[in-house]
């Protein structure tokens, strides 16, 4: 079965996806239990933070002698910290969370902490207004 997903924006259109709901779990899953789950809402990631934060870490790399893929993770690390795994007993640290789903606000985190290594290490990243 496919996920229904309803953003209830405050507004009328609240009443609509009310309405839309009720149609789809009295028509089409009447036989069937189902779980809701309310959340607040998220606002997802853009395809320009994205872009933004990996276009950071390919600088920053470049500026440190790392890949994109290694400043990716060292940020990622200072958000969820790290956990460590085994590999053909091997011990090994890696990033203890994903970007993948973080929200609008969570990832713009990852570029502040991007920025704030750059401070740090006194390399100056560019202004996405200067680009």
């Amino acid at each position: 079965m496919n996920t229904h997903k309803f953003v209830l924006w405050p507004n009328k259109t609240r009443l609509e996806a009310f309405s839309r709901m009720e149609q789809l779990i009295n028509l089409e899953l009447k036989d069937k239990a189902v779980d809701v789950l309310i959340s607040l809402h998220k606002e997802p990631k853009t395809p320009a933070q994205q872009g933004w934060f990996h276009y950071l870490c390919r600088y920053f790399g470049d500026e440190v002698g790392l890949n994109e893929g290694q400043v990716k993770e060292v940020v990622k690390a200072q958000k969820f910290g790290w956990k460590y795994i085994s590999i053909g007993g091997i011990d090994m640290p890696i990033a203890g969370g994903s970007s993948e789903d973080l929200d609008k606000v969570e990832y713009s985190e990852l570029i502040e902490i991007l920025n704030r290594l750059a401070a740090e290490s006194e390399v100056i990243l560019p202004n996405p207004r200067q680009r």
